[in-house]
């Protein structure tokens, strides 16, 4: 805590020249010459024990680091609002009930996670019959073939096609052959994971087949491919799923400095070679894709990313390739949003730079170009597949929109360790920070009622995470009857859905779930202790502050939007 010297280090000076911070002249006991000369009582001064005092011009905050830190992801962010506010009180929390699982984990094998020497030959029986192949490769399609770039859709259906023409006979040890079956076998269990059912206990769902994907696995780092890394891709998003974090990053950096030996990031290739229009729009998604998972995991895992997002990027088109590749509007979005949550997350180490005003032209940019989507490419896809990949985008959307509003929303609670950048002119933006957490439960809760979420999907659990430490903030700051209604029904809609998710075996929800109910019984106890904001509304027809800042909530037309499409969906 800073300190600051003040006043004359004669503790004789009366008081009048002490507060003067003059020369205190005297005499014995006899008044001052400065009081003498103007006739003035001259009163002495106690003994003033402290010399120092604290600067009450600068209230202590966190360091801008350590607030970077606190926004990279959802957990760091709860431990940073649960010990801020323990540190607050005293008393005994006592324990709370953990919610228990249809799946125990303690029991789950995780020697699938090692590689074993790599398998030379592969018999018929470990694939799937051609019905469950093709239902599991449409599903994995779904799932991530729109937004990430993992193969070429119909080369890899044809390929399939081939595999059970021939028996499911197999030649391993042509190079080729063996990335191709790899891949097919990394799409089975992204399709087997994201497919509704029982879940098998003591067992993830996929296991079987991404233990094989495993194993066809080589290091092609003499001459990597494409399609390799596209595996790589692959492999990732499944453990991704299955929230093993660690090993993702570590194929992720792999797929990362592949990716740069073939110069992805790079819009010429060396020696001059001539690409198809197909193979250039294949390399940009691809590189894109590996750019966001790299940011991803680096943020989820607190390291420091291995590329900058400033860096030049030749985005993605909207073109569609001869049934290869849909359109790229998906990928390209998603990595402007992922350069967006990095301009925010950066900014907060420049304490010039941090106020939150600076992003809302880019915010109002993804929101028209989601309404843009809407309008352009609703009939392209059938429905159920275009909302899954339209909410991908607001979800990412709405995170960026609670990580710069967020400082401003904890500036109404009163314990001071809960403040994150320094007080600066108040945008009154909790109202935008509380709309967007609402926004996300509102997706999440169709996608999941629609069974178009998986139940063991990491990461969009983790934008659930986000909005329940958001909602049940606004729980305890909310002071008006109306607004309080709405957020309260969020908060038991959102502690609905991790419970439901919790039964039917989902590890990460499990995990959350314990740690918003102990946040929950700590905020009960402090209730006393924090201050409501006066004015929270929750409408969309209003204007966050007229007199701050000129930007409105109704600029920002995604919420409307994904209110009419979430109201169709149900």
């Amino acid at each position: 805590m800073k300190k600051r010297h003040f006043g004359p280090k004669n503790l004789k000076a009366c008081k009048r020249c002490f507060q003067r911070k003059i020369k205190c002249v005297r005499n014995g006991d006899d008044p001052c010459s400065y009081c003498q000369k103007r006739n003035y009582h001259c009163e002495k001064r106690s003994l003033v024990e402290v010399y120092y005092t604290v600067d009450a011009s600068e209230r202590p905050t966190v360091s801008s680091q350590k607030a970077f830190e606190v926004l990279t992801n959802s957990i760091h962010f709860f431990e940073f609002v649960y010990r801020a506010l323990q540190d607050s009180t005293s008393k005994d929390l006592g324990s709370t009930k953990l919610h228990e699982l249809n799946i125990n984990e303690s029991f789950v094998d995780y020697s699938f996670l090692k590689r074993d020497s790599s398998v030379q030959v592969l018999e018929p029986s470990a694939f799937p019959d051609r019905e469950t192949a093709f239902a599991l490769f449409e599903q994995a399609k779904r799932t991530i073939a729109f937004d990430t770039q993992v193969m070429l859709h119909e080369s890899t259906a044809r390929f399939i096609s081939e595999v059970y023409e021939q028996g499911c006979i197999v030649d391993i040890s042509n190079h080729q052959v063996r990335i191709e079956v790899l891949r097919l076998f990394a799409l089975f269990a992204i399709g087997r994971l994201h497919t509704s059912g029982d879940v098998v206990p003591e067992e993830y769902p996929g296991l079987k087949f991404f233990r094989i994907a495993l194993s066809l696995m080589n290091d092609f780092y003499d001459a990597p491919s494409i399609s390799y890394i596209e595996c790589l891709v692959l492999i990732i998003l499944y453990l991704v799923g299955l929230n093993k974090l660690n090993h993702a990053y570590i194929h992720s950096g792999t797929a990362l400095r592949l990716s740069m030996l073939l110069r992805l990031d790079k819009p010429q290739v060396k020696g001059g070679v001539k690409l198809s229009e197909l193979t250039k729009e294949r390399r940009r998604r691809l590189w894109c894709s590996v750019k966001n998972l790299d940011f991803y995991l680096s943020w989820c895992l607190g390291c420091s990313s291995m590329i900058k997002s400033q860096s030049p990027i030749d985005y993605p088109n909207d073109n569609i390739y001869e049934n290869e590749l849909a359109t790229g509007f998906f990928i390209r979005e998603r990595i402007k949003l992922t350069e967006l949550k990095d301009q925010i997350l950066t900014s907060v180490l420049d304490p010039d730079n941090s106020h939150v005003s600076r992003f809302f032209e880019s915010f109002n940019e993804r929101s028209q170009a989601i309404n843009t989507a809407v309008s352009r490419l609703s009939h392209v896809f059938d429905t159920a597949l275009f909302h899954k990949v339209l909410f991908g985008l607001v979800f990412r959307l709405n995170e960026c929109i609670i990580l710069a509003t967020i400082p401003e929303f904890l500036q109404e609670l009163k314990p001071e360790k809960l403040k994150l950048l320094p007080a600066r002119k108040p945008l009154n933006l909790s109202k935008t920070c509380v709309m967007a957490a609402i926004s996300n439960l509102r997706i999440y809760e169709c996608l999941f009622r629609s069974n178009n979420i998986s139940i063991f999907g990491f990461v969009d659990t983790n934008f659930l995470f986000l909005s329940s430490i958001v909602l049940l903030l606004a729980r305890y700051l909310t002071v008006e009857r109306v607004e309080f209604q709405q957020v309260e029904k969020s908060w038991q809609d959102c502690m609905l859905l991790f419970d439901e998710l919790t039964k039917i075996g989902n590890l990460v929800a499990n995990e959350y779930l314990n740690k918003i109910v102990h946040l929950r019984d700590l905020l009960s106890i402090l209730e006393d202790h924090i201050k409501p904001m006066e004015d929270l509304s929750l409408t969309h027809n209003q204007h966050p502050d007229h007199q701050n800042h000129e930007f409105s909530k109704q600029e920002l037309v995604h919420f409307n939007i994904v209110e009419t499409l979430i109201s169709w969906n149900l």
